[in-house]
C-alpha cells in the first residue's frame, strides 16, 4: 500500500470513528436492513458474538472488523436515517399537537357504553 493511501485509509477510520453511533442504534441500523447479526459479522469478518457485544455497548469496534463495521453503519445510515425522537416536548402529545383543554363547565362527556358498541 503506497503512503498516501495508508494516510487515507487511517483518515477514514479516524472520520468513521468519531462519529461511530451509540450500542442500539447500531442494532436499529442492523435491524432496519434485515440483516443477521452472522451475516454482519461474516461481512465484516469477527464473530457474530462480537457484533452483539459492539450492539450492547459491552465492548466498542476494534480491529479487525472495525473499519468494515464503520463503513457498514454508514452506508446503512444513509439508507436508514434515524426518525427524530418520538418524545412529547412542551406538553406536546406523540404526534405532535397540544391537547387544548376541555372546560369542566362545557358538559360533555364521553360516553364510554356507546363507544364500546358493535355497529
Amino acid at each position: 500500500m503506497s503512503e498516501v493511501n495508508g494516510v487515507e485509509a487511517l483518515l477514514e477510520e479516524a472520520r468513521l470513528t468519531a462519529s461511530i453511533p451509540p450500542p442500539a442504534e447500531r442494532q436499529r441500523l442492523r435491524e432496519a436492513a434485515s440483516l443477521s447479526r452472522a451475516q454482519v459479522a461474516e461481512a465484516v469478518g469477527v464473530g457474530r458474538s462480537t457484533v452483539a457485544n459492539w450492539e450492547t455497548g459491552v465492548s466498542e469496534p476494534a480491529p479487525p472488523g472495525r473499519l468494515q463495521y464503520l463503513r457498514l453503519l454508514k452506508g446503512l445510515a444513509e439508507i436508514y436515517p434515524a426518525t427524530p425522537a418520538l418524545a412529547p416536548a412542551d406538553g406536546a402529545t406523540w404526534w405532535g399537537l397540544v391537547p387544548s383543554p376541555c372546560p369542566a363547565s362545557a358538559g360533555v362527556t364521553p360516553d364510554f357504553a356507546l363507544l364500546s358498541r358493535s355497529s
